[in-house]
């Protein structure tokens, strides 16, 4: 079969009925890379996948060495798994890709391309290094809008059987109404299981503080140094959340060198705790962390629009200073198009290849925030940000300024 006809044929395979859903706003969208510039939602259930790499539900590589084949298998998962939580590919708001490499990228965005051609585009980030299966090539999670009635008040997780033999763990959580809640990467020190462990403790801690539970959480993202030991990161997280489905998860190889071996970050359903705040933000600070003015441990939207930005880069190559102002230059004006602004931001996640972008990072950001509303955050020291010459992407959540 063709590539064009497999498009074909997995884009009518998962179509639902366009009348159930509002279209989004799409800012930018761009026809060569299948992929805009942001994309803004309000409202809606949106469904999280877990991270989907190109394997049978056996755990076996399917694929292997072959970027386009494999690209086409993670794309008809994603699409099983967003029909489970009640959504399809043609809803889809955001992806992130996971590639082995530089030119995955590329071949991504080509495929995007043939695949993305309707006015609807996702946003987009890339990220560069090992993924946890050694001969995968790209990796893939998705945000998409779902059909799920919004009186549905709690998260709703699904396991497809036909996607997975693992039974302990869901491919996609649906986030229902009532806000959203951002939490900044954790760490602690110890070998992978009991910094895996004694992290998700920590986060425990914060959802107590927030007045939520586990059961509230939508998805985790889990940046590990390697990524190649997954598996142990995802027994521990069988134990944390046993009697449950595990939430969708996504792993990132992490190259940081410091002695945390995984940091975690989650989303998590707000349950209309920020119902009655005026504003349409709050960024917090449980009272066992310190704050900080540069990145807000919890950030809970309240109400209203969210926007989903495309990893930004600048223009300049090998020149961290000047690539960290062109990126904040590239995000100001994309939040503008969405009418947002940096003092709207709700997460940012800043994928760095370089030391000194990661350095330069730290030193310009309190030019750009104001300490009071910073993102909730992580930082990512990674192999590559999928662009050659380029040190450094910002892959970001905003909502409106008015």
């Amino acid at each position: 079969m063709t590539t064009r006809l497999f498009l074909a044929g997995l884009l009518a395979s998962y179509s639902l009925c366009a009348a159930d859903i509002a279209s989004p706003q799409v800012i930018a969208p761009d026809a060569k890379t299948g992929i805009a510039r942001a994309v803004v939602i309000d409202g809606q259930n949106l469904a999280h996948t877990t991270q989907i790499l190109p394997l049978n539900p056996k755990g076996e590589i399917i694929g292997k060495g072959n970027a386009a084949h494999q690209l086409e298998v993670v794309l008809g998962v994603l699409g099983t798994a967003l029909q489970a939580g009640g959504s399809d590919l043609h809803q889809v708001v955001k992806i992130n890709v996971y590639a082995a490499d530089d030119a995955t990228v590329a071949a991504t965005k080509t495929f995007f391309a043939s695949f993305f051609r309707g006015l609807v585009k996702p946003a987009v980030t890339f990220v560069v290094g090992k993924l946890s299966h050694p001969d995968a090539l790209v990796a893939m999670d998705a945000v998409a809008v779902s059909v799920h009635l919004p009186s549905q008040a709690d998260v709703r997780r699904v396991h497809a059987k036909k996607l997975s033999g693992d039974e302990a763990f869901a491919e996609v959580a649906v986030l229902p109404p009532g806000g959203v809640i951002y939490i900044s990467g954790q760490a602690i020190k110890g070998a992978i299981p009991e910094a895996t462990a004694k992290t998700l403790e920590q986060l425990e801690a914060t959802l107590k503080f927030l007045k939520l539970e586990k059961k509230d959480v939508v998805s985790a993202k889990a940046f590990l140094q390697s990524v190649t030991e997954a598996a142990s990161a995802r027994k521990e997280f069988a134990t944390f959340f046993q009697g449950e489905l595990v939430p969708p998860l996504s792993f990132v190889d992490w190259t940081s060198g410091k002695d945390l071996p995984i940091e975690i970050e989650m989303v998590v359903a707000a349950k209309g705790t920020g119902a009655d705040v005026k504003e349409p933000v709050s960024y917090m600070c449980p009272p066992f962390m310190t704050g900080s003015p540069v990145y807000s441990k919890v950030t809970r939207v309240n109400h209203g629009k969210l926007i989903y930005v495309s990893g930004v880069y600048g223009t300049s190559t090998n020149n961290a200073e000047a690539e960290v102002n062109e990126s904040f230059a590239a995000l100001k004006d994309v939040l503008q198009k969405a009418d947002s602004d940096l003092n709207h931001l709700v997460k940012a996640t800043y994928y760095v290849s370089n030391p000194q972008a990661a350095t330069k990072l730290n030193d310009l950001r309190p030019k750009y925030y104001d300490p009071k509303t910073p993102p909730a955050a992580s930082k990512a020291p990674v192999k590559s940000v999928g662009v050659p010459g380029k040190w450094i992407t910002f892959d970001m959540i905003a909502v409106p300024a008015k």
